[in-house]
Order: structure tokens, then sequence, then C-alpha cells
């Protein structure tokens, strides 16, 4: 897919060799901000065609705290990005043992999966999650995270 970056840009490389590393923690919130913002992009096309999607997502990318940004919108709380859910997906279905309950919740997923990267939200952060890893192999290569981040946050 190789979505456009936007918050690892080269102004943000430049930036984090000048100040010669970034944290492990820290980098990954970016990432985890970059894997939003196009989630957000696709929700608001297929959603909320009422939200200025551009200024919207330029406030996402410029705040010092993006999740703020989108808690302050008219995007409905549940239709906001959640890592955990993501993650942990029994944590938020209610009779996860049934499996006809199961079985619904991974139908949702196969369509959101057919929206594909072009209209779906989740389809298309996933890629960009997925496309991640160059950006995560520049900065290893950069030499931008300290060993003990690296170890830290990726073993």
């Amino acid at each position: 897919m190789n979505e456009r970056k936007h918050i690892f840009t080269a102004k943000w490389f430049q930036e984090t060799q000048q100040k010669g590393s970034v944290a492990g923690d820290e980098f990954i919130s970016l990432a985890h901000h970059e894997v939003e913002y196009v989630y957000y992009e696709r929700l608001l096309q297929q959603k909320y065609p009422q939200i200025d999607r551009a200024r919207l997502l330029n406030k996402f990318v410029t705040a010092k705290d993006p999740d703020e940004v989108i808690k302050h919108s008219k995007i409905n709380a549940s239709d906001r990005f959640n890592w955990e859910r993501l993650m942990n997906p029994t944590k938020f279905i209610d009779d996860s043992a049934d499996p006809q309950v199961m079985a619904r919740y991974l139908q949702n997923d196969v369509d959101a999966a057919r929206e594909g990267t072009k209209t779906g939200p989740m389809t298309a952060a996933l890629e960009v999650f997925r496309d991640i890893r160059d950006v995560l192999r520049q900065v290893i290569n950069l030499q931008l995270l300290s060993p003990d981040d690296y170890r830290e946050n990726f073993f």
C-alpha cells in the first residue's frame, strides 16, 4: 500500500536525527498515531462526511495529544480506534464463549476486510501498521533507538 506518511515524515526523521534518538515508548506512540491517522481518514470519508476531514486530520497530526483531538470531535466513541479492543477483542464481546456470538464477530471482521484498503478504515489502518516495519528498520539503521529501548520494546 505504501500510504503517504503523516507522522514519520522526512522532517520527523531529520529532527529526530538532530536530536540523536527517539525513546521506544515515544516511537510506539507515534506509530499508533500513524495507523490511527489513516483509520480516521477512511472513517471520516465513510461515516462522517459532515466533518471537515482536512481540518480534523491536520489538528490530529499537529496536536501534542492527538487522542484529545478525536475525543473532542463529533466522532462517536464507539467508532474511535481502540488498540485494546483490537488486541483483546473478547474483553469487549459479551458472551464471547458463545460460538454464534464469535461467528458474528468474525463475520464482521471479514466484512471489514472486504472493504479493502482504499475505503475500509480498519483494513487501511492495519496495512499501515504493517508498513511501519520499514520505518522501524530505518530508525534502527540510523541507531535512533537505544539498545535498551530496542530490547524492551521490540523483543
